[in-house]
Formats: structure tokens, C-alpha cells, sequence
């Protein structure tokens, strides 16, 4: 019963970690493109140069300049995890055709399964046959799904990895010590040193687990394991050093070092390579702000705390070094990632840099267990709290992470003011539902059942309890008043309203969604109207979409602020041009007289072009119903973006 339950709990946490595929093939992400390239410039051309892959597919902010080459500007813990993965395929198959299948694939296999195997760690060593068993599986799962590990297991990032390295390590330090022998003690250098390659700040932890591995050692008088260790530690070490010999010419010099995006020269130009000093702001921000903040997202992780101080006054020896040690890692990692000058982390959920510190709170409260309560009500209540700031977590994580993964800074509350936002408009990312037929929020139902399931089998703990009214009762009470705390959030001050609508017309530009593009451009046009580049941008997109007579009415406004703007004047032109070579098939069908070759959706579109708007609509409303997907879809686009131009106005007023 034991292994087939904690099967099913591992496998249904594997599909929901899986479950999204984050392709945006209009919008690549710099952070995993950068590895994908170097990978690729790796096995198919055997350099780490990377000048052909950005030639090939595209450019991308996050690399290195050195000597006229590109390079990487990543660590290589991830690459050299993914290069015999790539390897083999590469001379099974070929070149990958598809950059966005590759990072999915590599994700899996370089992001998820190590998570997986720590967490199978975590469930055979701190949960199974210890009490308070129903409450250890709940933050058990809680880790995968309701903390933002949920979020980058998806994506093709280092920062997952090198904390599953890290959690098995103290793991293998923890509960292997009487059983440590050469090889495992080994494993655990390795494992340190891939970490430290996998993600530099990492070797701040590694050095108190080494700390940790050595007290262990001389408790057990096994100094002499500490050789194997070592020298398995500089293995990965070397390769990095190596790597950073062949691309910059210096053992000691990675990709930081030469940087070619100018703002993230300005960022590690600051400090030591970007690592300052902490500030109220930055500590509050990856602590508990809305936008960023870990207890925020995650507030079931600070019960570490009371339980960490808890064992510092124990009796037992052994707690008391593990929880020095856990306290050790938790503040000064909490400090690094609170002095890194972009502490924000770009466009992400969550504080990233702080997922190294993460596993360390959790088993924490696993290892340490919970404070015993003498009465029963508040034994009750705390635990109720516990599951539903869990609830809260997962409702955070996952929905933050459906919509499009990457949240701009600006967005104070992300839940409410951006994902909510997307998934409202249907615009979830790809994921496993699709491949079913579902779509828009449709396609997370799969997802939602998943985790409905293995939640309530940790909370009912054996299937006869799922008869108790009782247990019933409470679950779905926890459950409502989760939801509602979380619904208030929703008035929560929302932030810079400009600078969201100009991240959400930038995201829906490269997510191909016209009519919602065009919408932002009218909000930012009403917000500032003198603004030019967005007046032209909102003119172009509207010729774009084939609306030539009102995008000519928007360029003519601009011409009318700026009669030197040649670029507007030009268009003016070309659409005068265009609207006069159709002019005369555009009398003949509103005469009457329509040519047979001509089919519903051109005629249509010859409505459009010169703004004649209602037998547009009722050629669409019908094509919208009856004709093709193609046609369906075509027809219900440019059906929105009419909606929209009557919402704004048809016409610009002029100045």
C-alpha cells in the first residue's frame, strides 16, 4: 500500500509538473534560448560559439561578446546535464526542428526528474511512518505545486536543478551518515560541485553542507571519506573552468564578465558582478511584497521558522547542528538574493534567485515536524491554517504560471492583474489539455482534476474516510475560505496602469493576439495621446489587419502633430495607392453588381479596407458560423477588432 500510494501521489504531481508545454515561438525566452543555442553549437558544429545558431534562428539578449564571438553567457551545470540527451538524439535523428519541443523535452528530463528523485528522497525519509503523516504530505506536495518551483520545472531553468542537487545532498548527509562509505560520500561531492556549475550563487549553500559533511565525518570519526568528496567536487569544477578557458581565454572569467546587453552590463557592473548590499526595498520585495514575495505566494513555508528555533534548544545534539545549519543557509541566502541589484529577476514568478533556499525551508518542517498543541481545538485550527496557506500557494503558483510565465515587474498583484487577465481571454499556455481538444480555460480542467485528486487523497488519508462527513465537511470549508482570501487580494493597489497596459501590448504583439494589441494601443493612445511611436504602432496594426481607411485616419492625425514624419506620410500614401487600385470593385459590388469569382471573406475584407463597416459584419457573423476553421477564425478576429474600433471610435479626432 505504501509504494502503490506514493506512486500515485509521485506520478500525478510528474503530469501536473509536465503538464504545460510554454511554447511561444513569437516570444523566446533569452534565459533558456541561451543554453538551447550553446547546446545546439555544441553537438552540431562542436564550438561553443553560438554566432551561427543566433544567424539561424534569432537574436537574444542574454549571451556574451569575446573576440567577435558570441557565446553563452550562462553557467554550464545545465548544458552538461542536457549534452548527452542532445548528443544521442543528434545522431539518432538529426537536428531538432523545433527549438521549443527541445527545451521542453530537455526540462523534463535536466529540471523535473532531478526534482522528482528529491522529492521521493523527501517522502521516504521525512514523511512516510512519521506523525503527523496527513500534514507532512500536504507541504510534501505543497513543494511541487504551491510553491514557484511550480512555475520554473516548466522552464528550461538552472534554478530548480541546482536546489534538487542541493536537498538530495543534505539528504544523503543527513540520513546516510552511518551508512557513508567511499562511494557515497563520493556521490555527494559530485553532486555538490554539478550544483555550484548548475548555478554559481549555489556555492553559498554548498558551503555550509560541506560544513554540515565534515561535522558528520568527524562525529564518526570517517575524516578519511572527505578525499573521495573533495576530488569528485572539482570534477564539474574543472569543466566549468575549462569551458571558461575555451570562450574567454581565463580559467577564472565566465560569461558575466562580457556581457553584451547594455542594461545587464549596468546591473553587473554594480557591486561584485550585481551583488550589492540588501535594501528594505528588495528584502521586503522577495520576502513578502504581492508582486515578488516568497511567504506571499508560498506563506505555508514560514512555519520553518518556529520550528528551526524550536530544535536550536533541543536536547538532541544532532538536531541542534541540522537546524544551525538550516538556519545558516535560509539567512544567508536570503541575503544574497536580497542584495542582488536586479532582485526582481526580469520578467518572472516569483523571487527566482531565492529558489535555492526553498528545499531548505521544507524539510525543515519535514524533518523537524510540528509543534505539539495540548488542546485539541488549537491542534485542529493550526493544522487547518496550514492546509489552507497551501491552498493558497497552489492557487498562486499554478494560475500564475498558466497564462504566460514570464510577469513584468510592473504588475504589483499578478495574480488578479495579469494571469487572471490572460486566462479570462482565453489565452492559457499550451499545454497537455490541447492535445484533447481543449482549449482556452478549458484546457486546465485535466490539470485542476489532477490536483483536486492527490490532494484529497493526503487529506483523507485511507479511502474510508472519504465517506466521514466530517472530513468531507472541513476539506471543502478549508477550501472556500482559501478561495475567498485569495479572491480579496484582488483589491489590492494595482500598480503603474501604463506601464501594465505597455507590457500587455508588447506580450500580446509576439503572442500574435491582433485584436487585444490593438486594444491595449487605444488604452495607451487614450492614456497619452501625444505619444507618437504608440499612435504609429496602433496605425500600422490596424493596416495590418486590414483596416486601411482607419489606419489612414490614425496616420494623418499623426502627420497633423508632426508633418515631417516621413515614415507616416509614406503609409499614407501606400494606402491611398491600395484603396484607389480597388476603388472601382468596391463601387461595383455596393451598386449591386458582384463578380462571381469573388468569394465571401475577400469581399468582406473590401468592406473593411475602406471602412464600411456593417455589411462587413454581416459577411463575417455569417462566415464566423457556417465555413471552415480557417475562415472561422479569420472571420471571428477581425470580428473583434471591429468591436474594438466601435468601443474606441471609428474615427480619431483631429487636431
Amino acid at each position: 500500500m505504501r509504494k502503490f500510494r506514493l506512486t500515485v501521489l509521485t506520478c500525478g504531481l510528474f503530469f501536473c509538473l509536465i503538464y504545460f508545454f510554454h511554447k511561444f515561438p513569437g516570444a523566446p525566452n533569452p534565459n533558456e534560448y541561451s543554453r538551447i543555442y550553446q547546446i545546439r553549437a555544441i553537438v552540431e558544429q562542436k564550438t561553443l560559439a553560438i554566432d551561427s545558431m543566433i544567424s539561424r534562428y534569432k537574436h537574444l539578449m542574454d549571451k556574451s561578446e569575446y573576440k567577435g564571438h558570441f557565446y553563452s553567457d550562462k553557467s554550464f551545470g545545465l548544458t552538461l546535464m542536457a549534452l548527452p540527451l542532445y548528443y544521442v538524439y543528434f545522431n539518432i535523428s538529426g537536428a531538432c526542428a523545433d527549438n521549443e519541443w527541445m527545451k521542453y523535452f530537455l526540462s523534463i528530463f535536466c529540471v523535473i526528474i532531478p526534482h522528482i528523485i528529491f522529492i521521493l528522497m523527501l517522502y521516504l525519509n521525512y514523511v512516510f511512518a512519521k506523525p503527523h503523516r496527513r500534514l507532512r504530505e500536504f507541504v510534501w506536495i505543497g513543494y511541487s505545486l504551491g510553491t514557484i518551483v511550480f512555475a520554473y520545472c516548466g522552464l528550461f531553468y538552472s534554478h530548480v536543478t541546482g536546489a534538487s542537487l542541493l536537498g538530495i545532498s543534505f539528504i544523503i548527509i543527513d540520513k546516510y551518515r552511518k551508512k557513508m562509505s567511499i562511494s557515497i560520500s563520493a556521490l555527494t561531492g559530485f553532486l555538490l560541485g554539478l550544483s555550484v556549475i548548475v548555478e554559481y550563487p549555489l556555492a553559498i549553500i554548498v558551503f555550509w553542507l560541506f560544513i554540515f559533511f565534515l561535522i558528520n565525518l568527524i562525529k564518526d570519526k570517517k575524516m578519511y571519506l572527505i578525499l573521495p568528496a573533495v576530488i569528485l567536487f572539482f570534477i564539474p569544477i574543472f569543466v566549468q573552468l575549462w569551458v571558461n578557458y575555451l570562450s574567454f581565454g581565463d580559467w577564472f572569467t565566465t560569461g558575466y564578465a562580457h556581457k553584451k546587453s547594455v542594461s545587464q552590463i549596468y546591473y553587473h557592473s554594480k557591486g561584485f558582478f550585481g551583488v550589492a548590499l540588501p535594501s528594505v526595498e528588495s528584502m521586503w520585495g522577495i520576502l513578502f511584497s504581492p508582486s515578488r514575495g516568497l511567504y506571499y505566494f508560498s506563506p505555508f513555508l514560514m512555519a520553518a521558522y518556529p520550528v528551526i528555533f524550536q530544535n536550536l534548544f533541543g536536547r538532541k545534539r544532532d538536531s541542534v547542528i541540522e537546524s544551525v545549519i538550516l538556519m545558516c543557509i535560509i539567512f544567508c541566502f536570503t541575503w544574497f538574493s536580497a542584495s542582488v541589484v536586479d532582485w526582481k529577476g526580469g520578467w518572472t514568478v516569483g523571487p527566482r534567485y531565492y529558489i535555492g533556499a526553498i528545499p531548505f525551508l521544507i524539510i525543515a518542517i519535514l524533518r523537524f515536524g510540528f509543534p505539539a498543541f495540548k488542546r485539541k481545538r488549537t491542534r485542529n485550527f493550526s493544522y487547518g491554517l496550514m492546509i489552507a496557506s497551501i491552498f493558497w500557494g497552489i492557487i498562486h503558483c499554478v494560475d500564475n504560471t498558466a497564462g504566460f510565465p514570464f510577469i513584468p515587474e510592473s504588475f504589483s498583484v499578478p495574480l488578479w492583474n495579469f494571469s487572471a487577465v490572460l486566462i479570462s481571454k482565453g489565452y492559457v499556455s499550451p499545454n497537455i489539455g490541447n492535445l484533447f481538444g481543449l482549449n482556452g480555460e478549458l484546457s486546465l480542467c485535466p490539470l485542476f482534476f489532477i490536483i483536486i485528486s492527490i490532494t484529497e487523497i493526503a487529506y483523507f488519508i485511507k479511502p474510508s474516510k472519504l465517506y466521514d462527513l466530517r472530513y468531507i465537511r472541513y476539506f471543502v470549508f478549508i477550501f472556500l475560505v482559501t478561495f475567498c482570501a485569495v479572491y480579496m487580494t484582488k483589491f489590492l493597489p494595482e500598480g503603474n496602469t501604463k506601464s501594465n497596459h505597455l507590457h500587455f501590448s508588447y506580450i500580446y504583439k509576439y503572442l500574435f493576439k491582433p485584436a487585444d494589441y490593438i486594444d491595449e494601443l487605444y488604452l495607451i493612445n487614450k492614456m497619452e495621446p501625444t505619444d507618437m511611436m504608440n499612435s504609429y504602432d496602433l496605425a500600422i496594426n490596424l493596416k495590418k489587419t486590414g483596416f486601411y481607411s482607419l489606419a489612414k485616419d490614425h496616420f494623418e492625425k499623426i502627420l497633423s502633430d508632426d508633418p515631417a514624419h516621413e515614415k507616416a506620410g509614406a503609409q499614407v500614401e501606400a494606402i491611398v495607392s491600395q484603396l484607389n487600385a480597388e476603388s472601382q470593385k468596391y463601387n461595383s459590388i455596393k451598386s449591386g453588381y458582384c463578380p462571381t469569382d469573388i468569394k465571401p471573406l475577400e469581399k468582406a475584407l473590401l468592406f473593411i479596407h475602406f471602412g464600411d463597416y456593417k455589411p462587413a459584419r454581416e459577411i463575417l457573423s455569417d462566415l464566423a458560423r457556417n465555413k471552415t476553421i480557417k475562415q472561422r477564425k479569420t472571420a471571428r478576429k477581425l470580428l473583434s477588432i471591429m468591436n474594438i474600433i466601435e468601443k474606441y471610435g471609428i474615427k480619431q479626432e483631429k487636431i
